[in-house]
């Protein structure tokens, strides 16, 4: 696990750590990122984004997994990967997009 990212994501490292070094944490929450807890599953997702923060691939891949998750969740993976990319239009668009369609909802 690179540790250089270490400093911008704090819970999610301690997440990530905790469910590497050991396998019984299986169908268990761990602390996420605003309050939203972690599942087991996403932690190798959570690996990938944070060894390649600047590759659109890894982020698409994500939020493809996390599709039916709340929506806070969702705006923080998006809001994570556009500071990390900011002249991705793929992602802005697909962002903006979700935004515009669930306040009109």
């Amino acid at each position: 696990l690179n540790i250089r990212f270490a400093g911008q994501y704090p819970a999610i490292m301690a997440a990530v750590a905790m469910a590497s070094s050991s396998t019984s944490l299986r169908g268990k929450k761990l602390n996420g990122v605003g309050g939203i807890p972690l599942e087991f599953d996403d932690v190798s997702y959570e690996e990938d984004v944070l060894r390649n923060p600047y590759s659109l691939k890894h982020w698409w891949w994500y939020l493809e997994f996390k599709t039916k998750a709340p929506q806070q969740f969702r705006y923080t993976i998006f809001e994570r990967a556009v500071k990390n990319l900011p002249g991705s239009y793929k992602l802005w668009f697909k962002y903006l997009t979700e935004r515009s369609f669930n306040c009109r909802n």
